[in-house]
Order: structure tokens, then C-alpha cells, then sequence
């Protein structure tokens, strides 16, 4: 994302979550200071994140320490500083350089709010699972699950081999919130599960209510740590 307002040429500090990310993206901001002449400085701020580092960002927006330049998620996480005119609209930039081209329309419609564009997405990612071929050998699986209740039907055979289902880190939420975000989409569908990330419609629909409930089930029946 863009600060608003802050197109000018003076050292352009921008924001990045993790180290590897500033390593990452050294090489560009060096091409860019020799086509612009602006010097750029990659910060980093610690944190896990989703957890901390938004509000991180958020304090230094508000305190008029803002980066001009920073990397934050899409969607419901991004969403905020759009709206409340932290960040730029970058159609200007999307016509001039015809990004559009080159990038999906859904990974645009991530960083899409109001119509106007506020972000240009670097990558999109999928959410995969991975399991233990010794693991479901040990517990009777012949094959992974292909339905909600074979996976229900495997976790319990795991359980009663002694092993737990799935490992996830729940020190900072993100990792269970994905099994939820799966949950939800299970119960509501693709369409439900969008409207209710993006604010526009209520939460407390039974499709919700189901997925917190399979959610109890799984911490209940041992499927996660």
C-alpha cells in the first residue's frame, strides 16, 4: 500500500513484516532508487503476523510516523487503512503501468475497496494441508479423506491410535483460525463465507453458530493440540 499524500522525493521509508521479506525485496528498491533518485530504507517490525503487526502499523499511522510504503494483507485486515484515508488509490498506476495485466483479477479484488484500487498484490497463496502417510498407516487410513466426514471419520481413527490429528500453533491464532475459516467455509459456502469477512451480513447466522460448534468439537475430541 501507498501512504496517502506522501508521493515526494525524499528518502521513502516502507514497511515490511519479516526479514526475509526486506532481503526479498533489496534488489527493487535498489533499481528503483537509480531510475528515481529517491532512496529507500526497508524496515521491518517485529511481531507475529496478523497478531501484532497491523496495530503496529496503525500506531505509526496515527502518529504521524507513517512509512510511505507499506506491506499489509487484503480483505478485512487491509481494509481499514483504505478507509480511513491511510493509504492512496493506486488506479493512476494501475493505467499507467497496466498492471492488470499481468496480475489475476481476484488478487486485485483482495486490495479493492469502493471501487478504487489501494494495494498491488505481490503474491497470492492457497492453504494446504499436509499429513503423514506413517501416521494414517499406523491409525487403519487407506487414503486421504475426500468429505468433512471422512476427515471427522479419520480424526477419530488417530485419536484412538494415539496420535493427534492435526498440529497446529495457536500462540498467536492465525493457524487456528485457518481450520475455522475452512469450518466456515464448509457450513456457509464460497458466497456466505465472503459476505460475512467483508461486513455484510450478520454474524450470527446458523452457518456461523455450526462452525464455532465444530470448532468446540474438535478441541473436545482431542483433533487438535
Amino acid at each position: 500500500m501507498l501512504g496517502a499524500g506522501r508521493q515526494r522525493r525524499r528518502p521513502a521509508p516502507a514497511h515490511l513484516r519479516r526479514r526475509r521479506t526486506r532481503q526479498a525485496h533489496a534488489p527493487g528498491a535498489r533499481v528503483f532508487e537509480k531510475k528515481t533518485g529517491i532512496h529507500v530504507t526497508l524496515e521491518t517490525l517485529p511481531g507475529s503476523g496478523a497478531a501484532l503487526y497491523p496495530d503496529k502499523l496503525r500506531t505509526e499511522l496515527l502518529g504521524g510516523k507513517a512509512p510511505d510504503v507499506w506491506r499489509v494483507w487484503g480483505g478485512s485486515i487491509g481494509g481499514p487503512f483504505a478507509e480511513n484515508g491511510q493509504a492512496a488509490d493506486l488506479a493512476p498506476y494501475y493505467d499507467k503501468y497496466h498492471w492488470a495485466d499481468d496480475i489475476p483479477a481476484n488478487a486485485i479484488a483482495g486490495m479493492t475497496w469502493d471501487g478504487k484500487k489501494y494495494g498491488l498484490p505481490l503474491y497470492s497463496v492457497a492453504v494446504t494441508a499436509w499429513y503423514s502417510k506413517e501416521a494414517f498407516a499406523k491409525a487403519g487410513i487407506a487414503a486421504p479423506p475426500t468429505s468433512y466426514d471422512e476427515l471427522v471419520a479419520d480424526n477419530e481413527k488417530l485419536v484412538a491410535s494415539g496420535q493427534v490429528p492435526v498440529g497446529l500453533g495457536g500462540k498467536y491464532g492465525w493457524d487456528v483460525m485457518r481450520l475455522f475459516e475452512y469450518l466456515l467455509e464448509k457450513n456457509a459456502g464460497p458466497e456466505l463465507h465472503d459476505k460475512l469477512l467483508a461486513g455484510q451480513t450478520d454474524w450470527n447466522d446458523d452457518a456461523v453458530v455450526q462452525s464455532f460448534s465444530d470448532l468446540k468439537e474438535w478441541a473436545d475430541k482431542g483433533w487438535m493440540p
